[in-house]
């Protein structure tokens, strides 16, 4: 019975160790596009959305003339914040 378990751990580690080595291996195909690994860069993201909101001062009154960047975007509050 100990052989037996003794062999069943070894089997188990083995398949562990064997799935982390090939599983993990390094991808250096510059020609396979998006896929984050490799040579290549991945294309750009282009972000399509909205952000609203109002910003404010801590008495709660809105605060105009505020600059607001986000994402490479820039913007200025009017006087309703």
């Amino acid at each position: 019975m100990f052989y037996k378990n003794r062999f069943l751990m070894l089997t188990l580690a083995l398949a562990m160790s064997l799935t982390m080595v090939f599983g993990c291996s390094d991808d250096d195909d510059p020609t396979d596009p998006g896929d984050g690994g490799g040579g290549g860069e991945d294309p750009p993201i282009e972000n399509v959305g909205s952000i609203s909101g109002i910003v404010t001062r801590d008495s709660g009154a809105s605060l105009g003339g505020a600059t607001v960047s986000t994402g490479g975007q820039t913007t200025t509050t009017n006087e309703e914040g």
